[in-house]
């Protein structure tokens, strides 16, 4: 009996937590959060149940066209406020205790994953330095020279930025640091992380203790990537400004015409093209398909949920095959979709 009251004490909680979210109302959701730890639930557990089931809502409602990218962002500033007040809560860690360096990919702005991911760190005693946002090569080289770490942590919620991930895989183990990789760019079986040559994968907040405990000390250094696949992935992700302004000019004249481009599908196809084209270097750099497959496959689930924009889909691959005909080992993963 106790454990379904729990439940549904949980869900409760979870509902009124998005309620302050959607009316933008940072307090009402941080006194709910707040409530849940001093029910019992630990951090991890209040972020995964609240704040990442939140997150999901709120890319649904941009996904149906009911929620514009500004209210989305507004909704996830309010979830950014509940869990830097959470770490803010917590107890100092142990100064001297190596720490983990907690990144997001180069190129991807949105840090809200990797504050979450400092923040579950924390709440266990671990020692972490938050690197933020579009952490570069560098920035992270630099990180691992000003501090003893213990691993580095790297969020990734964008396809596009997987051979970005793979350097830093290569700068940390450089240094003999392992390196956990998370993110909405990773799949449940490990595939990604693994091809990238990653120390470990966490796959949920819940977890991330224990995959940080299971680390080894040391791990030896990967070695620059060698091959075909390889190479393509590394050009195309150094040209994919480039090869977007010349994907999207292939689109106006190809579709531009037919479509409405005053449509709301029209503007999310187009904010699409850069991503689109960096995530055929992430295929390759992983060697996996579906990482293609999948990115097309919910470009076409936003199409269906706002009921318009399905050839547009169609018409940006083809431009892609067009415009990426120099990158044969990428075309031909376009093809097969």
């Amino acid at each position: 009996m106790s454990s379904g009251l729990l439940v549904d004490s949980v869900a409760e909680a979870r509902e009124r937590y998005w309620d302050a979210v959607a009316s933008d109302d940072a307090g009402a959701a941080l006194e709910v959060a707040r409530g849940r730890l001093a029910d019992g639930d630990d951090v991890a557990g209040v972020l995964d149940a609240l704040v990442s089931q939140a997150q999901r809502r709120v890319g649904d409602m941009w996904a149906e066209g009911a929620w514009t990218v500004a209210r989305e962002h507004a909704a996830t500033a309010v979830s950014d406020f509940v869990v830097r007040s959470l770490r803010n809560d917590l107890p100092a860690p142990d100064p001297l205790r190596p720490a983990l360096l907690v990144a997001c990919a180069e190129h991807e702005w949105h840090s809200l994953a990797a504050l979450m991911l400092a923040t579950t760190a924390e709440s266990a005693g671990e020692r972490v330095v938050l690197l933020g946002a579009d952490v570069s090569t560098q920035a992270l080289q630099g990180a691992l020279l000003d501090h003893p770490a213990r691993a580095v942590l790297v969020s990734s919620s964008l396809t596009s930025s997987l051979t970005q991930v793979r350097r830093h895989v290569e700068t940390s183990t450089s240094a003999r640091v392992p390196i956990v990789v998370g993110g909405r760019s990773f799949d449940a079986a490990g595939r990604r992380a693994r091809a990238l040559g990653a120390t470990a994968q966490s796959h949920g907040l819940p977890d991330l203790g224990e995959t940080v405990r299971s680390l080894p000390v040391r791990v030896p250094p990967q070695a620059v990537m060698r091959g075909e696949a390889a190479s393509e992935a590394a050009q195309l992700s150094l040209r994919v400004p480039t090869l977007g302004r010349q994907v999207m000019a292939r689109l106006v004249d190809t579709a531009g015409a037919g479509a409405d481009q005053g449509s709301a599908m029209w503007d999310v196809v187009c904010d699409q093209v850069p991503t689109m084209v960096g995530t055929v270097a992430g295929a390759l750099v992983t060697g996996d398909p579906s990482v293609l497959s999948d990115a097309v496959a919910w470009l076409r689930a936003v199409a269906d949920a706002r009921g318009d924009g399905e050839e547009l889909v169609d018409a940006l691959l083809e431009a892609m095959r067009v415009v990426l005909r120099d990158y044969p080992l990428g075309v031909a993963m376009l093809r097969g979709l």
